[in-house]
């Protein structure tokens, strides 16, 4: 991808699996950084199955492609399936970001494959993303999320919790309900109030629905998160690529990007 912009730095290993690429004389110049890793692994799995055999491993529409030739057959009982190395390595690559190497899924603005952080500082060319990287969003959470922004309400509201927050603004059908509502994000849960006290019977299961629901959810995706996470409020999968620190680069050597 030759892109222009804003990105996140690859993560270390996407580095060290390029440099490993070059020493195994893989030709791999034309595959992202960010699937480096899985180019390395599928490498390694077919030049242990048939030593000598060239590789040539690029990306070809967001689809991660294989060519081998050559070699010898390392065992009495035969290769590897290379069919099955394609395939194996295909449901990886879908499911990581080409760029710098997280979790990621096909872009449905790019013919690419991306993680969230990474496709929002391609499509606003803004270093100031409004979140954290993440798990991708689910389908639902992502509608839910511009929903809300389209509707003038709860734009503010974690993406991870946006179908929660959908669905109980539409509970609140009373109109006394909808212009007293108040909510709040309090790290764990989303909390809702009345202004002016309480009263209305109804918004009681509301209130209390709402926050289980919320607690219940990571705030960054929308996936489960236990009541014991190492982080309250996130699932373990978003604490887990958090923790690995991230930091904002602008595309090098004219734009191109994961080369």
């Amino acid at each position: 991808m030759g892109e222009q912009g804003y990105f996140l730095r690859p993560l270390p290993e996407t580095g060290v699996a390029v440099l490993s690429l070059r020493g195994l004389g893989v030709v791999a110049a034309d595959l992202p950084q960010g699937w480096a890793p899985a180019g390395l692994a599928f490498a390694i799995a077919s030049l242990a199955s048939r030593p000598g055999q060239s590789i040539r491993l690029w990306e070809e529409g967001g689809v991660f492609r294989t060519a081998v030739s050559g070699g010898s057959s390392a065992t009495a009982d035969g290769d590897i399936d290379e069919m099955f190395l394609d395939w194996l390595f295909d449901d990886v690559t879908v499911r990581t970001c080409q760029l710098c190497g997280r979790p990621g899924q096909p872009s449905q603005k790019r013919v690419a494959v991306l993680c969230d952080f990474c496709e929002h500082l391609l499509l606003t060319n803004d270093a100031a993303a409004p979140f954290p990287p993440r798990l991708p969003l689910f389908d639902s959470a992502a509608s839910a999320q511009l929903e809300l922004i389209d509707r003038g309400i709860l734009a503010w509201v974690p993406a991870g919790w946006a179908r929660v927050a959908l669905r109980t603004f539409e509970r609140l059908d009373d109109v006394r309900l909808i212009q007293k509502a108040i909510f709040s994000d309090k790290g764990d849960h989303l909390a809702i109030d009345i202004s002016g006290g309480g009263g209305i019977v109804a918004f009681d299961q509301i209130r209390s629905d709402l926050e289980d629901s919320t607690r219940a959810r990571c705030r960054h995706c929308g996936r489960w998160s236990s009541p014991t996470a190492t982080v309250p409020g996130q699932c373990e999968g978003c604490t887990a690529i958090q923790a690995r620190g991230w930091e904002i680069i602008r595309a090098r050597n004219g734009g191109e990007v994961g080369r």
